[in-house]
């Protein structure tokens, strides 16, 4: 039986026979649908612990429509008898609302996890949008082989939605949870096709009877457009249903310090190590400091400070006196040279966030003879995966005793990791006086599947983790000093009431797009990129970087104060750090625009990604590029054009005048023939000098 679901540019066919339902076709706008099944589903038998995937022979399918509702209940999955899947359908103009139920009555088999309905889709040419990092785009996607995976919420997966699409339109593919559940995420091109799926983790997985439903929905929605279409659409669901998204006003987040909106770039300072700590260092930060003299890591920074003329921030690693990666949690006392810098930064300006690692206790720390460690406190709050084993990561650095550093992510819901953190929270910005502090690894680090039988959650998936986390940070932030910062590593949505900023250090993607900024604008403060390690000695990266940066309202920086010792480096950083602190208002109370459509008579450059964590792909970087930003109240768009050659360059840039707020009619900003008017269009032409940043503010 053929089920059709339709409404504007969308038609999608639903078949049910004896034993299985599947996506059959159709088509969303110009992408056509891929036959595939309707459920896959990840079982465990429990006499044995078996685990095996069902997506084809089920016992029975039953599929009924009400109008624009179809349910369809699909039971005995591989013959097992007393599991069903309730799978309902709801159709409206511009797309399908997608709602799964999972009802386990069987005692000898566990549900470990089931996908959201997702489809795959094909056409002659195609754009790949992927939520990791700030974005990607995968153009031409249909003639590449390409593969995206990532847990949520992580560093990889930083939201719930991908999207494809061509001239003729596509589709957004959201995962509409608001509860910021754990899931997994895929998408993958060969052969001309895409195909999509998000696993969401069992609740009470390794237990019989787990009947749950699959958090939120998965939407399939008609987009004429691209990544920022579907980013508008991801927005509006964040924006009425997501449990994680803080308070708002016309100036971004009332408990973000304000001066913290005042600054406008970022250091990251690597103080050296002591004899006790032995070779133990993160290699990336550390490369050259420890050749400098035990004090350069703040007069460096203050002499950099003057120099840029602004008010900045530093991050602060290797403060503490246990070496890196190993005794933690145990970070306090501090080095005393880390005391004498904390006093001279902040009386020139500096404001000074030591790191801590927020989630991962290092195993062999009673060795240390410390009273509270791994063994005695922390196995009991520790991961353990869906087969019983402690869930550890291995890390080069090395004990007294020379092994090597195994930490333990300790889970988000245990009330002592909350306790110890908290405290140290406390005692670094009311004891030491620290400005805030950088919580390590939260944001970054995956949701686990946690089965630990301790532990108050049930075993498995669902939302404890996220929620874990964001209730241990409401603990800690009101144990820290009045107007304190936190930040913590990577960007991901589902913590961010949890902490002013964000460190977007990974985005330096090739064919990245600023989809995070254009769903987050005003939310957060996402705060530089990666220019350290093998990029240390690549301007052309670190221009592009930068500049990059500043157009996507990024604080710009995440660099070490040994750029002084690179005049033409310098110029250029005082050039687009000064910018952005007098754009600074505009950015905190503006929502990002589509980026300018812009050409150049400039060639793009290449440069590699060795060294990188990246998907190793070359970063094409176009050398004059922008974008836009409109205040919240309508008062005003704001224009940005870089040109980061070192020669002069001739544009032309266009967008559309009521995407960007503005009347055709009543343009005001832009120099006489300045500009032409091509219907909704407006087209800009000129030239910019070399290293030349211009900015227009238009009203309307």
């Amino acid at each position: 039986m053929i089920f059709t679901l339709t409404g504007n540019n969308y038609s999608v066919d639903i078949s049910s026979t004896d034993d299985n339902a599947y996506i059959e076709s159709g088509h969303f706008g110009g992408l056509a649908l891929v036959k595939k099944p309707l459920v896959t589903v990840e079982l465990r038998r429990l006499s044995d612990a078996h685990d095996f995937t069902v997506s084809e022979r089920f016992g029975s399918i039953r599929a009924e429509r009400f109008g624009e509702l179809l349910r369809i209940v699909m039971s005995e999955p591989d013959g097992i008898p007393d599991i069903m899947f309730v799978v309902t359908a709801e159709a409206d103009s511009d797309g399908i609302s997608w709602r799964v139920e999972v009802i386990n009555d069987s005692s000898d088999y566990s549900v470990m996890s089931a996908a959201y309905p997702l489809p795959d889709v094909t056409s002659d040419s195609f754009e790949l949008f992927v939520p990791t990092n700030s974005g990607k785009v995968v153009p031409d996607a249909g003639h590449s082989e390409y593969k995206f995976y990532g847990n949520y919420p992580g560093a990889d997966t930083s939201m719930q939605y991908f999207a494809a699409y061509n001239s003729d339109g596509g589709v957004y593919l959201g995962v509409e949870d608001g509860h910021g559940s754990a899931k997994r995420f895929t998408a993958s091109t060969a052969n001309g096709i895409a195909k999509f799926s998000s696993r969401y983790w069992a609740i009470a997985m390794t237990k019989p009877h787990n009947s749950f439903q699959l958090a939120g929905r998965a939407r399939w929605q008609y987009i004429r457009g691209d990544w920022y279409d579907a980013s508008k659409l991801y927005g509006d669901f964040v924006h009425s249903h997501a449990e994680w998204l803080p308070p708002r006003g016309k100036l971004g987040r009332p408990d973000t310090n304000e001066k913290f909106y005042d600054i406008p770039f970022w250091l990251v300072g690597y103080i050296p190590n002591t004899p006790s700590q032995g070779r133990n260092m993160p290699m990336t930060l550390s490369i050259g400091t420890d050749n400098q003299a035990n004090d350069y890591w703040y007069k460096s920074a203050i002499k950099l400070r003057r120099e840029l003329g602004v008010p900045i921030a530093m991050h602060v690693y290797n403060w503490h006196s246990i070496p890196f990666n190993i005794e933690y949690p145990h970070f306090l006392p501090p080095k005393e040279i880390f005391v004498e810098g904390l006093h001279e930064l902040q009386a020139n300006g500096v404001a000074v966030l030591p790191y801590i690692n927020a989630v991962s206790w290092e195993t062999l720390d009673g060795e240390m003879g410390h009273n509270v460690n791994f063994e005695n406190t922390g196995r009991q709050g520790a991961v353990i995966d869906q087969y019983g084993n402690l869930c550890t990561a291995e890390y080069p650095q090395t004990t007294v005793k020379g092994t090597k550093s195994l930490l333990a992510p300790i889970c988000p819901t245990f009330e002592r990791w909350h306790e110890i953190v908290a405290e140290t929270a406390r005692r670094l910005t009311v004891e030491y006086g620290v400005d805030g502090i950088y919580f390590d690894e939260i944001s970054a680090h995956a949701a686990h599947c946690c089965c630990n039988p301790e532990h108050t959650h049930l075993p498995g998936g669902g939302s404890y983790w996220s929620e874990g986390y964001r209730l241990m940070m409401s603990k800690v932030r009101a144990n820290m000093a009045r107007g304190s910062f936190s930040f913590s590593e990577c960007n991901t949505e589902a913590y961010m009431d949890a902490f002013d900023g964000q460190l977007t250090w990974t985005w330096v993607n090739n064919h990245e797009v600023p989809a995070f900024p254009a769903v987050y604008s005003g939310y957060t403060q996402m705060i530089g990129r990666f220019n350290l390690g093998a990029k240390r000695d690549d301007f052309e990266y670190f221009k592009y970087t930068t500049a990059k940066s500043l157009m996507y309202a990024q604080q710009l920086g995440w660099i070490t104060a040994s750029i002084l010792e690179q005049p033409g480096w310098t110029e250029f950083l005082k050039k687009t750090v000064t910018l952005r602190y007098e754009l600074r208002d505009k950015f905190r109370s503006s929502d990002m625009l589509r980026p300018l459509r812009v050409r150049s008579d400039i060639a793009d450059v290449t440069t590699s990604t060795s060294g990188l964590w990246s998907d190793r792909e070359p970063i094409t970087m176009e050398q004059v590029f922008g974008g836009g930003c409109r205040c919240r109240d309508g008062s005003m768009t704001t224009i940005l054009l870089a040109n980061i050659a070192e020669v002069e360059a001739g544009y032309t840039y266009s967008f559309n005048a009521r995407e960007y707020g503005l009347d055709t009619e009543k343009l005001h900003g832009f120099a006489d023939g300045e500009y032409e008017v091509d219907g909704d269009n407006i087209v800009v032409r000129g030239r910019l000098a070399p290293q030349e940043f211009k900015y227009w503010e238009i009203r309307s």
